[in-house]
């Protein structure tokens, strides 16, 4: 169980430090445009600073150092800009709480141009900047609390805000239930935009696509071995062997992050069966015996898949990890042995039961080409057949394969 532990731990310490050059550009301070590749680690939070690649040569660059960077659907222009930092962690708040301001020099995300303009900064939380000729603002939300009564309220300044910014577009009206998330904001900005403008050629709006969970059938075989240890007078002989596992069910990929060609979450609904036969390593209370292994299992698998870049479009390979949970369909465990100087050498049976349902710990490797997912995986199993039976665990080296539906 520690090396499994281990091994996950490992993979997602690989995963998080793998490096991802895509093409990109970057605009000087003298306004000079370079091409080449930029380290796009799929940020959340807005980067601090980015690994810009022309061919051996990597230089990183602070907000300081350029006008603006793009890479894949990302745009972003460097600004200097008052922060909003009053503190809006429920815990920390009071009710007598300053407004506090910070000022930073940091990279904005282009969500909309034109004649306004709108971009995203997040540190530990989203803020929205507006620019319109000379005015360039914060868009407030802030949470507070009430004096006396201490009932938390959320302050929408932002509403105000954009009445005033948008107010020479009469057919604009903002409403109360405009929401403080980039799809709606970028969607109003694209409005105002094109009502000054007549109409949206010139006007940018960045295009988010909504990442969609794919969904697979899915078949395996795997190479198991079953681990026993116990004490009891007919077991203590048995430890266990070698066996095969089939499976099949159905699987599905859900994006975790912006770039789906990255993080995902899979999801596994697995039905597997496996039938052993074992000898015992010794024969000394029993004169023959047999240990018998036949179970199905209903598994349920979560994994965290990290998605690599090729230079081939249609093939990505992976690495995966997490657990599974098994309820167990139905099982036939016994133990068929006869006693040494019994008085009858009729056969006897021992039964050994099961465990209602147990947990499994993977960690895997494949590729995904097309529409085709070829994976090896380790899996260990513990406890598969209860806790009174001591140590009862099944190692499995497995291959699978899916194939994508839509």
């Amino acid at each position: 169980m520690k090396l499994i532990k281990i091994a996950l731990m490992l993979c997602v310490t690989s995963m998080s430090a793998q490096s991802n050059f895509v093409t990109g550009s970057v605009t000087t301070k003298n306004n000079q445009i370079l091409n080449g590749e930029i380290d796009y680690q799929d940020w959340k939070k807005t980067p601090e600073t980015i690994n810009f690649r022309q061919g051996e040569d990597i230089r990183t660059f602070k907000p300081e150092d350029l006008l603006a960077f793009q890479v894949e659907n990302d745009k972003f222009i460097s600004r200097s800009v008052t922060v909003d930092v009053t503190e809006q962690q429920l815990s920390k708040m009071t009710d007598t709480q300053k407004v506090m301001f910070e000022d930073r020099h940091v990279f904005l995300n282009v969500l909309a141009q034109g004649n306004a303009n709108l971009y995203e900064y997040y540190d530990s939380r989203t803020h929205f900047y507006a620019e319109k000729g000379d005015t360039f603002i914060e868009l407030i939300n802030r949470k507070k609390l009430q004096e006396g009564n201490q009932d938390l309220m959320t302050f929408k300044k932002y509403l105000g805000q954009l009445n005033v910014l948008f107010n020479d577009c009469s057919s604009l009206k903002i409403s109360e239930g405009l929401e403080y998330r980039r799809l709606p904001l970028s969607k109003i900005f694209n409005k105002y935009n094109t009502c000054i403008s007549g109409d949206d050629s010139d006007n940018y709006t960045k295009k988010v696509e909504r990442e969609k969970v794919v969904f697979y059938v899915t078949a395996g075989f795997a190479f198991s071995n079953f681990n026993f240890e116990h004490p009891n007078s007919i077991l203590e002989n048995f430890d266990g062997g070698s066996f095969t596992t089939p499976s099949f069910g159905a699987a599905a990929d859900i994006p975790i992050s912006k770039n789906r060609n990255k993080w995902s979450l899979r999801t596994e609904l697995l039905y597997s069966a496996y039938k052993g036969e074992f000898e015992p390593n010794e024969l000394t209370t029993i004169t023959d015996g047999t240990m018998y292994l036949e179970q199905s299992t209903l598994g349920a698998n979560v994994l965290i898949r990290y998605k690599f870049k090729s230079k081939n479009e249609d093939l990505f390979p992976f690495i995966n990890g997490g657990f599974g949970f098994n309820y167990v369909l139905s099982y036939e465990n016994y133990v068929s042995y006869k006693r040494v100087n019994a008085i009858s050498d009729e056969e006897q049976m021992f039964d050994i039961g099961s465990a209602d349902s147990y947990f499994t710990f993977s960690v895997g490797a494949g590729v995904i080409y097309k529409r085709f997912s070829f994976e090896g995986r380790f899996m260990i199993s513990d406890k598969v057949l209860g806790s009174v039976y001591g140590s009862s665990a099944i190692t499995n080296i497995g291959m699978f394969v899916s194939y994508q539906l839509f």
